[in-house]
């Protein structure tokens, strides 16, 4: 854990995100018009998500969400994930990607990751983290 102290000052942030996992990204980045801290235990933010389809930083899978769910071998898995593939397609997160500067691209095992040929290559995820908006 690192020893770093950070100052909070009553009414500096209307929210505060603990944790800098995906989810925790995902969320900051859907935050508009308040003052958002997201805090993580770790030197930086997303570096599982770096990781994620053997570095190729997997964001999504391209299959429909009914297709994508064939894989859960429970009815019980399926039926926990359904409403959140429901409420966010992984058509619409490429395009919410896509509209955040960071077009995805199909691999042959249906995971989206972002397009191999950005001129970043070596940070692809680096956009994604700083793609807060508002």
């Amino acid at each position: 854990m690192l020893n770093r102290h950070y100052r909070y000052d009553r009414g500096m942030y209307d929210i505060i995100i603990i944790g800098g996992g995906a989810s925790a990204l995902f969320l900051a980045a859907n935050i508009t018009d308040t003052r958002v801290l997201l805090l993580e235990k770790t030197a930086q933010v997303g570096n599982k998500l770096r990781i994620t389809g053997g570095g190729m930083c997997n964001l999504t899978n391209c299959d429909e969400p009914d297709r994508f769910l064939i894989h859960f071998g429970s009815p019980q898995q399926r039926t926990f994930l359904k409403p959140a593939l429901m409420n966010l397609s992984p058509a619409a997160t490429q395009v919410w990607f896509t509209e955040r500067g960071v077009p995805l691209t199909a691999g042959r095992t249906g995971r989206c990751s972002p397009d191999p040929l950005m001129p970043e290559r070596s940070s692809r995820c680096s956009k994604i983290r700083h793609s807060r908006t508002g």
